[in-house]
């Protein structure tokens, strides 16, 4: 047996910029064994093998190494942007293919954009996220992420973090501006202290999603992702963005309903990043969307 694995990032157009994900297109006919074995060589950070139902519903797996998790939206991203760049899609010709993503979190629609049979952009659609606590005894600031408490919020908007609940935990910190977002350094074991006292389970990697607005409808951010024994900071995330997106519209803070969003430009890993409310869209109004890049692809043979 052969199987094509692509090593695809998501929210960039080049080589070196986004983040990375293993892409198998085709899973069908692995086994379980199969999959296991193929983990064991790829060694990404998270690896999606994409299940054909029919020409418009595709089942999709996700693995953080070799442990399977619910959901991940950069590579969904990553995953859908290979499906149509490689051919595995039809009606291209139309300029937009819209397919349906299954997860264990649910369903929810995708959408290929292309312009001369080249892919623009890959949107994904979620439902809208629900608040758990707003944090306004923010006294331990200075301590978890090395800033002063005034300097939560946006501009003279007085803003406090949030934790919200997207498929995934996020913890939405807005800071006042780029100067105080660049000297931001999160304490591990203050911020595990408060996710466990908040009931979060860190075994689930919840994220720390900090942003600053610049100018129109364009923020700037920085994520963690916290772990049981360190934090990594991440280029993007597609699921933290999608309580970003609703913190911001839940303030009334969206403009035109929609924002880019510059990420990963602290670690020299630059990633681009849209999003919007789309109201017509009653089910799944929350769209996460952007660009990829084919970086590398291959044959595992076993």
């Amino acid at each position: 047996m052969q199987v094509i694995i692509y090593q695809t990032n998501a929210f960039t157009d080049v080589p070196f910029g986004g983040r990375s994900a293993a892409i198998i297109p085709d899973a069908n006919s692995l086994s379980e064994e199969d999959i296991r074995s193929i983990l064991r060589v790829v060694k990404l950070e998270k690896t999606a093998f994409i299940f054909k139902i029919d020409e418009e519903n595709y089942r999709v797996r996700f693995f953080r190494e070799e442990k399977e998790i619910k959901f991940c939206g950069y590579a969904t991203i990553a995953g859908f942007f290979t499906l149509g760049e490689k051919g595995y899609l039809d009606g291209v010709e139309n300029g937009k293919v819209r397919v349906y993503q299954h997860t264990e979190v649910g369903k929810n629609p995708i959408d290929i954009h292309f312009k001369d049979w080249k892919i623009v952009s890959v949107e994904m659609y979620k439902h809208t996220p629900t608040l758990l606590k707003e944090y306004r005894e923010v006294e331990g600031t200075e301590r978890v992420l090395n800033i002063r408490t005034e300097d939560l919020g946006l501009g003279d908007m007085e803003l406090f973090p949030e934790l919200i609940y997207s498929g995934s935990h996020d913890l939405i910190v807005p800071v006042r501006s780029k100067e105080i977002l660049r000297g931001v350094i999160l304490n591990h074991r203050s911020m595990i202290k408060i996710l466990k006292s908040s009931g979060i389970p860190v075994e689930e990697a919840p994220w720390i999603h900090i942003f600053t607005i610049n100018g129109d409808n364009h923020v700037e951010c920085r994520q963690f992702e916290v772990m049981a024994h360190e934090v990594k900071e991440r280029s993007c995330s597609g699921s933290a963005n999608v309580g970003m997106v609703f913190y911001l519209n839940r303030h009334n803070l969206l403009n035109g309903r929609k924002i880019v969003c510059n990420q990963g430009d602290f670690i020299n890993s630059p990633s681009i990043v849209h999003c919007s409310v789309d109201e017509t869209e009653l089910e799944y109004p929350i769209k996460i969307g952007g660009m990829g890049n084919i970086f590398f692809e291959g044959v595992v043979r076993f």
